[in-house]
């Protein structure tokens, strides 16, 4: 591990380099800022100020990459952060809790993959798939781009899914509570909302048929 200090501002900056084993999972714990990006080696890059980097563990476990705090202090100040950039070789799921902030950088291109965010903190990621599974539980947010051929996303509490910007082939929603879902569908729409969470959505689907239990509705959005 290599590693760099120096003083900015009240706090020291450090910065450290670590080489990772080999996985294609990721799970985050914390209040981060990750971003994700494509490569040929698994590495990752942290940056902190006001956060030990002691503090900080990052490991490979079955297959998985944990990056998590080792203690449950929260941040000592508002100036306290760590940005944390993690190159990989492969990647099919991911799963943040807490609060922290997620880039995927690099569009992922594959067969299927799932992305849960369960917290108050932000995923954005770009697909080119045939299936892509998302969980949104709690207040947080999705963004999604790209393309697939069946979406399916599960939605739990007051987050949102925008998904707009993800061309959609078929899409199944699930919504429990008050988020909304703003997705872009051509062929069809399969949906159930419990509560006042909306689906707003564009493509023109051939079908759309939603089973409602509350004040949420499905509403076509002009292009």
């Amino acid at each position: 591990m290599s590693l760099l200090l120096w003083s900015v501002g009240t706090w020291a900056q450090e910065i450290a380099t670590r080489t990772l084993s080999t996985f294609s999972q990721v799970e985050i714990d914390g209040d981060f800022k990750v971003v994700l990006r494509a490569g040929n080696k698994e590495e990752a890059r942290i940056e902190s100020r006001g956060i030990p980097l002691d503090d900080i563990k990052i490991y490979v476990k079955d297959n998985t990459l944990y990056i998590k705090r080792k203690t449950n202090l929260k941040h000592l100040t508002n100036d306290s952060n760590a940005t944390i950039t993690v190159t990989f070789s492969k990647f099919t799921n991911l799963k943040n809790s807490g609060s922290s902030d997620v880039l995927v950088e690099s569009k992922l291109e594959g067969k299927s993959y799932f992305i849960e965010n369960k917290g108050s903190g932000k995923v954005e990621a770009s697909f080119l798939c045939e299936r892509l599974s998302i969980r949104q539980i709690g207040s947080g947010d999705i963004v999604l781009r790209g393309s697939t051929d069946k979406l399916e996303i599960e939605l739990r509490g007051s987050g949102n899914v925008e998904a707009y910007d993800l061309q959609a082939d078929s899409a199944n929603i699930r919504i429990l509570g008050s988020g909304d879902a703003k997705v872009t569908v051509t062929d069809s729409i399969e949906a159930k909302i419990t509560g006042s969470g909306d689906i707003y959505y564009k493509g023109g689907p051939e079908r759309v048929q939603v089973q409602t239990l509350g004040s949420g509705t499905a509403k076509a959005v002009k292009e």
